[in-house]
């Protein structure tokens, strides 16, 4: 998981979005000061005022969230998006291709980076790549907002999203 989407992951839990990130038993960040995978080394890391604590299970997700922090967890298989089916999935794994992703992993699956085809893989697809086209949203169907508005008053405001790896 990029530096990048972990700051907008703790964004979204700045605005109450209940946020799971699922990660490799040994992560492969390179930014780890800003990187919430940190947690699965150290047990905990804060990042923008925002704590992020390792956890093991769906009860320590759930726990998390009623506590006010953000769960990390060894999940490279994402058993627990699984579980817990979530309304969005966001795929960051910045694997260069798909590693499993689908897009009836949830309602709304984003995912960042190449090897993945909007309206197959997944809703959208976020150009990651750096360059003029960096950021933009590539989408089968509707804007990513649009989308995004109607999970979050379907939910009541609080969609899960799940970061995988």
């Amino acid at each position: 998981m990029g530096a990048t989407w972990d700051r907008r992951g703790v964004r979204l839990f700045q605005h109450h979005y209940r946020v799971i990130v699922t990660e490799l038993p040994q992560p492969l960040v390179v930014r780890r000061t800003v990187a919430v995978a940190l947690a699965i080394y150290e047990e905990r890391v804060t990042i923008e005022g925002v704590e992020a604590r390792r956890v093991q299970d769906i009860a320590g997700i759930k726990a998390a969230w009623a506590t006010g922090y953000i769960p990390v967890m060894v999940d490279p298989e994402t058993r627990s998006v699984q579980k817990l089916r979530p309304c969005v999935v966001v795929d960051a794994i910045m694997a260069k291709r798909n590693t499993g992703t689908t897009i009836a992993d949830a309602p709304i699956v984003v995912a960042l980076g190449p090897g993945f085809c909007a309206g197959v893989d997944c809703h959208a697809v976020v150009e990651t790549q750096r360059g003029p086209n960096l950021a933009v949203h590539i989408s089968a169907a509707q804007p990513l907002r649009i989308l995004a508005c109607r999970v979050r008053s379907a939910a009541g405001g609080a969609a899960c999203v799940a970061c995988a790896r």
